[in-house]
């Protein structure tokens, strides 16, 4: 039980000495002579996804995280629960049990303990945008099986020898 609270403790004490700001919008920062410009990831509110961005060594916001698990852990609430995309339910509609209960252009989406009535075309949408293509004779750049994906071509965050290609919500690195 000791062990138990000491932990708890440590974690919300460690918590409160990272002061991140998820809410802030990607800023790739200036570079300078300090540091070399390095891989890092950012939270995007809208989308409730951790997107890679090159942060350029200096300035900057506190929205930056040296791995998406960090993105995740810091911002991601673990109990959220939206639908794809960070779009709006379908109108009308609030929680529901089944498909049935959200209309022609909506389905259910579970929750833990009850669903939201999304609309199907954000679900298809959000399928194309984690599950990008490439041009014919190249792959999409992963990184230990998960797609590697900015928000915009302007993150730089593809490396050398791939071309970015931009989507509605994510780039993607095509090698």
């Amino acid at each position: 039980m000791y062990l138990i609270l000491v932990l708890l403790l440590t974690s919300t004490i460690l918590a409160q000495d990272f002061d991140f700001d998820c809410k802030a919008s990607v800023d790739l920062g200036t570079a300078c002579s300090q540091q070399k410009p390095i891989l890092k990831y950012h939270f995007d509110s809208k989308t409730q996804t951790c997107l890679a961005f090159l942060y350029q060594g200096c300035g900057g916001n506190l929205n930056r995280f040296d791995s998406t698990g960090l993105c995740n852990r810091f911002c991601r609430p673990i109990d959220k629960f939206s639908c794809p995309l960070g779009s709006p339910v379908v109108p009308g509609t609030s929680t529901c049990r089944d498909s049935s209960e959200c209309g022609s252009t909506g389905y259910c989406k579970r929750g833990s303990h009850v669903g939201l009535c999304c609309q199907t075309a954000y679900r298809d949408k959000s399928h194309l945008e984690y599950n990008p293509k490439c041009p014919s004779g190249k792959s999409v750049y992963k990184i230990a099986s998960s797609t590697f994906l900015g928000k915009s071509c302007k993150s730089n965050h593809c490396p050398e020898n791939a071309t970015c290609i931009q989507g509605e919500y994510f780039a993607t690195c095509c090698v």
